[in-house]
């Protein structure tokens, strides 16, 4: 049996959301070979630019905080 997924699946199991553990449930059918998962490759591209994107976003955040700290320091 094949089942097909797509990004919200590698999203819930990454981020542990809401259905995580029917995804993993799907996974141990994987594993007994059961069952064969199909993932298209951008459903692995997507995952990636969106962890990507918050990195940079809580970089970006982090320097800001960085800055803001700096300034308050200064200002003793």
């Amino acid at each position: 049996m094949n089942i097909y997924v797509e990004t919200n699946f590698v999203l819930e199991l990454t981020f542990e959301q809401e259905q995580c553990l029917s995804c993993e449930q799907i996974l141990q059918l994987c594993e007994i070979r059961q069952a064969k998962l199909v993932i298209p490759a951008y459903s692995l591209a997507e995952p990636h630019e969106k962890l990507s994107r918050q990195a940079r976003n809580r970089r970006e955040l982090q320097q800001s905080l960085d800055a803001e700290l700096r300034q308050l320091l200064e200002d003793v």
